[in-house]
């Protein structure tokens, strides 16, 4: 019988939290032995496997998606103000109501 490895060990072995080693079982990305509804062990083979299946090899394309930040659009001051005056479909009072209520929430 191989010994079993509790939440903390495996948090140290992968250097990630012990919440993050609870998201990953959850997510069924990482095996367990659920011993009750608190308590979870971890077999080495288990960690062994799960480091494994998230190695990524350079004929293997990456199985988890890269981030991309959406990309920051600058405007200037004039371009603001065109867009504040003239409103799509809607008429001058209705963009006065709207600066009036924007300028009283400001204060």
């Amino acid at each position: 019988m191989e010994n079993l490895l509790t939440p903390q060990d495996v948090a140290k072995v992968l250097k990630i939290t012990v919440a993050k080693v609870n998201e990953l079982c959850r997510k069924r990305m990482l095996k367990c032995v659920q011993v009750n509804s608190r308590v979870r062990r971890f077999a080495e083979q288990q960690i062994a496997d799960f480091i494994q299946s998230q190695t990524v090899g350079s004929d293997e394309p990456c199985k988890t998606p890269v981030a991309i930040q959406p990309r920051k659009v600058v405007r200037s001051a004039r371009e603001k103000r065109v867009e504040l005056d003239e409103p799509p479909g809607g008429d001058e009072s209705d963009l006065k109501k709207l600066r009036k209520e924007i300028r009283e929430l400001w204060r």
